[in-house]
């Protein structure tokens, strides 16, 4: 390699008398005395001179002080910027932190004493158990909700999502979430619509991860659509290589300006004590990895 490649290649100091004879396929005009100073991984200082044997031992010196100073600012430059970044990180960890347990904490607590408040009613008066089983049933689901979404955006952090595609019809997951939401929606007086085509939707997907899509978004049209408000909607279109999958309500729609915030994670419309709907702020967040994880695009019209 050239003078200056073996100066960065091991570290030390490459003088020249005269450039024009060590190396005569290097032009470097009228520069005969020539030296090549590293700073350590960070590159070269190189100067020169048109008198042969030009570089000094004082002058070879003080370059050398030079790049040793300047290697230890970009240095210490660089340490800088790697805490500034780890110190970034660290608090929008711990803001995290914060955001999820509190969410978490009311998402589990808020359920739970339903649960036990009206099983202890049960317990007392059996005669009103019909009364308050499907509250009981609908706090169930709602912890049970809340759980799987945990455990999916820990699996996402932590990288251990592993994708197992398989040859599946995509109607059968559709139909099995449908099934799956009807008593949510019966009990906030809604419809339930399935627009299927007629014959088989051939997908190769992970299948158990295309099901907790349709969760998190059925879940969603659900909590956001007010009771006796209309009919939900999941569909299934397929064109040449394409399929689409979408789920529509006639929900309180979205403000313009969140919409750009729907896909981060525990962001919700209304938040802390002004929050209108449960929620952890984790269902489209991950929706929006696990579509992109398996090649697929999201997109929302409200």
């Amino acid at each position: 390699g050239t003078p200056a490649a073996k100066a960065y290649r091991t570290g030390d100091t490459q003088v020249f008398d005269d450039l024009s004879v060590e190396a005569p396929s290097l032009d470097r005009g009228d520069i005969r005395g020539t030296a090549y100073v590293p700073m350590e991984s960070y590159g070269l200082i190189s100067v020169g001179t048109p008198q042969t044997g030009g570089v000094s031992s004082f002058d070879l010196r003080l370059v050398e002080i030079l790049a040793a100073y300047a290697a230890l600012v970009l240095d210490r430059l660089e340490r800088e910027g790697t805490l500034r970044d780890a110190k970034d990180e660290a608090e929008e960890a711990d803001r995290m932190k914060s955001v999820l347990l509190t969410n978490i904490n009311h998402e589990f607590r808020t359920p739970l004493t339903s649960i036990i408040s009206f099983s202890k009613l049960i317990e007392e008066s059996p005669e009103v158990a019909d009364t308050f089983s499907d509250r009981i049933l609908s706090s169930a689901e709602r912890l049970l909700h809340t759980l799987n979404t945990v455990m999916d955006f820990a699996e996402l952090e932590g990288g251990q999502i592993t994708l197992s595609p398989q040859t599946f019809d995509l109607r059968t997951v559709v139909q099995s979430v449908a099934d799956d939401f009807q008593d949510s929606v019966e009990r906030k007086a809604l419809s339930l619509s399935v627009e299927q085509p007629e014959g088989p939707v051939h997908v190769v997907l992970d299948q158990h991860y295309v099901k907790r899509i349709c969760t998190h978004l059925m879940s969603n049209a659900v909590k956001f659509t007010d009771d006796g408000e209309g009919t939900i909607t999941i569909g299934v279109e397929s064109e040449e290589d394409t399929v689409t999958l979408w789920v529509e309500d006639p929900g309180i729609g979205m403000d313009p300006s969140f919409q750009p915030h729907v896909y981060d994670e525990f962001t919700q419309s209304s938040s802390g004590n002004d929050r209108t709907h449960e929620g952890n702020g984790l269902g489209l967040t991950i929706t929006k990895r696990l579509v992109e994880d398996m090649g697929g695009t999201i997109d929302l019209d409200s």
